[in-house]
């Protein structure tokens, strides 16, 4: 019996080395700039709510963000939340000011349910006209209704064409990144209060790692895909006070 826990305290204490060994390791390959955590603000579907509020609360603290577009909704009510959309003049405005334009499609179709080729004309066709109307590099891709199903070839299709491909699914993104699926983290009123994204912020620090939020819509009329300015304004306000890195989604590796 005395032997039967020798050998149990020494197999914990070996998976407890191996462990710390592991973490140490990871730490050392694991990119310079990811120490102390990386934050990426992004927007869905270029809502008007979220370019006359939530802009102001960016530049207050500068940070640059992405906005995943939605092509054929430029300019026209959003067919899902009944909300306006911003103009292109609006889209160029936000790329002169500093922040990313990235594509969400041109129609917004779930891509669960769509043929290989299908899959090409949505992802090319909003590149090619985003970068055609903005004048600007189109590097990342959001899934609508972060739809990523690997049936229909959809993730290796859609990195194929671009470099950086936000997904859905919840998370931090560790080193080595999933590009053709990004974890994200919804910033919606509706999923957590403030403190629970002060704890995600902090986690983030804490381990290393980048924390992609994402939300629609910015304002009191909020809905259930957007969050309200007050929310907005404490994570930002707490993202500025732990001075953690904020960057666009493609500019990730930039120093």
């Amino acid at each position: 019996m005395t032997s039967h826990f020798a050998n149990l305290r020494f197999c914990l204490r070996k998976d407890e080395i191996l462990f710390k060994f592991g973490n140490i390791f990871q730490r050392l390959v694991k990119p310079k700039y990811l120490r102390g955590g990386v934050v990426s603000l992004t927007f869905d579907d270029q809502l008007q709510t979220a370019y006359d509020h939530a802009l102001p609360i960016l530049e207050k603290y500068r940070f640059a963000s992405t906005w995943f577009v939605c092509t054929n909704n430029v300019g026209k009510i959003d067919k899902n939340s009944k909300q306006p959309c911003v103009s292109w003049n609006e889209i160029r405005d936000l790329n002169r000011r500093g922040h990313e334009i990235g594509s969400h499609s041109l129609s917004h179709p779930n891509f669960n349910n769509l043929a290989q080729a299908e899959l090409l004309k949505e992802a090319r066709g909003s590149k090619l006209l985003i970068e055609d109307e903005v004048g600007c590099l189109v590097k990342s891709f959001a899934y609508p209704f972060t739809s990523c199903d690997w049936r229909n070839n959809a993730p290796h299709i859609i990195s194929s064409i671009y470099k950086y491909c936000r997904g859905g699914d919840f998370g931090l993104n560790n080193w080595p990144f999933r590009f053709h699926s990004l974890f994200a983290v919804k910033l919606y009123e509706r999923i957590g209060d403030f403190d629970y994204y002060k704890a995600l912020i902090d986690l983030c620090i804490q381990e290393d790692k980048w924390i992609i939020f994402y939300t629609h819509d910015v304002g009191g009329d909020y809905t259930q895909f957007g969050c309200s300015e007050l929310l907005f304004g404490k994570v930002l306000k707490y993202i500025d006070e732990k001075s953690i890195r904020v960057v666009p989604v493609k500019k990730i590796f930039s120093n």
